[in-house]
């Protein structure tokens, strides 16, 4: 009996790893497309508030339960992001990578964290690569575990490339791995036990000191 042609299947071979090849590259290029950050205004007085209810809320002996506005909140981050700004974002490729903005919009259910950065450039013998801007968000509950700050995974987005669920853990590792506490100033987040939201505020629950 003569052997079967093999024909088809060569073709069908050829027309999935098309497809896989076609999806691949969208998903970079959406990925590589950052996305713009949405116009935030960041006053003082809202600076000053935040700053004021968690100094409030850590010195006291009882435990406290600040609460923080969108406004006050997105004033905090960018004095964060400000000590950041001439930093390294993490380890490895990051550390080519500089924070530009960083914000957050709180509703009942998750709270969405979004930054922006510029990664490079990088001297590569004579050739310079970069600087690429880039954006990464996180929809996710923020909590309290055992290694530190971290996220109950939503979802998120690298660029415009969508992450559902846990897929979203890289962003998600970014921004732990970025608001964890780099200063005296910053090691509030430590003590933050429990977090309830609700819509553009959020009541924070902290450690007691008795």
């Amino acid at each position: 009996m003569p052997p079967r042609p093999r024909t088809s299947n060569r073709h069908a071979w050829f027309v999935l790893l098309s497809c896989l090849a076609l999806a691949l590259a969208g998903a970079v290029a959406l990925a590589s497309w950052p996305q713009e950050p949405d116009p935030v205004t960041n006053s003082t007085v809202d600076l000053l508030q935040a700053r004021r209810k968690l100094g409030l809320a850590e010195r006291s002996t009882f435990i406290p339960r600040p609460v923080l506005s969108t406004h006050e909140l997105n004033a905090w981050l960018a004095a964060y992001q400000e000590s950041r700004k001439d930093k390294p974002m993490g380890y490895g490729l990051l550390r080519y990578a500089r924070l530009k903005t960083l914000s957050a919009d709180i509703t009942p259910s998750v709270i969405t964290l979004s930054l922006t950065g510029v990664w490079g450039a990088v001297l590569v013998g004579n050739f310079r690569l970069g600087p690429w801007p880039f954006s990464l968000s996180i929809d996710g509950i923020p909590q309290r575990r055992q290694t530190g700050f971290g996220f109950a995974i939503k979802g998120g987005n690298i660029g415009h490339l969508p992450l559902p669920g846990p897929t979203a853990a890289l962003p998600a590792m970014i921004f732990s791995d970025l608001l964890r506490p780099a200063n005296k100033e910053h090691a509030v987040l430590d003590k933050i036990t429990e977090f309830y939201l609700e819509r553009h505020q959020v009541t924070l629950t902290l450690e007691s000191h008795e």
